[in-house]
């Protein structure tokens, strides 16, 4: 096992996203302001990694790597740990949980893979992630969204207002809804 309590350096190039990730969308000029602050002081916050077959998973930092790939960086540092898909899982929800700028739609999705896993249910979820059972039930009932209004809802094309209320419609009636609003 390595140590997780320093960080080390490591290539750029040996380090990728997560599969898992929860957060999926980056505000193009949020990343050229953060990757504009790396340039002239450096990656003051380092990343978690895990070790894996291809290098470095990202485990918390997807928006600090993007940035510094941005800022043409060769090196990044890290905080190695050694987790398993759930415990990677699980500290990515809570991570991006605590960011002001993570998409519901997102967050709901980062809840339902957990969900997804066995040993998991909202009660776990609740005492893992600090959001209360009615946030989280809220954010999953988002994921009842069909295809076209989900994107929309991530596009920002419509609120999480809008979004929660069409989700609580039947599918079929949810395009006609989405039309209205």
């Amino acid at each position: 096992m390595q140590d997780s309590s320093a960080f080390q350096f490591i290539a750029i190039d040996q380090i990728h996203e997560s599969t898992t990730y929860p957060r999926q969308t980056f505000e193009p000029s949020k990343l050229d302001e953060l990757a504009e602050s790396i340039r002239q002081h450096g990656l003051i916050q380092p990343i978690t990694v895990r070790p894996n077959n291809e290098g470095f998973e990202i485990v918390a930092g997807a928006r600090r790597f993007r940035a510094a790939q941005l800022a043409e960086l060769f090196s990044l540092p890290a905080r190695i740990v050694e987790l398993d898909d759930a415990a990677a899982m699980e500290w990515q929800l809570v991570e991006n949980s605590q960011r002001v700028d993570v998409h519901p739609y997102e967050e709901a999705q980062g809840f339902q893979r957990l969900l997804d896993l066995p040993g998991y249910d909202v009660a776990a979820l609740v005492a893992k992630s600090g959001k209360s059972a009615a946030h989280i039930y809220a954010r999953l009932s988002l994921l009842q969204l069909i295809p076209t209004v989900a994107e929309a809802f991530v596009q920002e094309r419509i609120t999480t207002s809008h979004a929660n209320l069409i989700a609580r419609l039947p599918q079929e009636h949810q395009a006609d809804a989405f039309e209205n609003c």
